[in-house]
């Protein structure tokens, strides 16, 4: 994550190695069902306007 803030940050694309990407993203999905998220976050990550309130967070 924090080389993906950095990245945008810096106003470059947020290129995250694919393992790392892989692990992270399996985080986040685990964090977002334990804590009853999931579908709000598999709308946005489908595309869905408007799907995430603001400041949405699984942590």
């Amino acid at each position: 994550m924090h080389t993906a803030d950095l990245a945008t940050a810096l106003g470059v694309p947020p290129e995250v190695p694919a393992t790392a990407a892989a692990q992270a993203l399996r985080i986040v999905a685990e964090l977002a069902v334990g804590h009853g998220l999931a579908g709000p976050l598999l709308l946005a990550a489908t595309g869905r306007p408007g799907s995430l309130p603001a400041g949405f967070s699984v942590l």
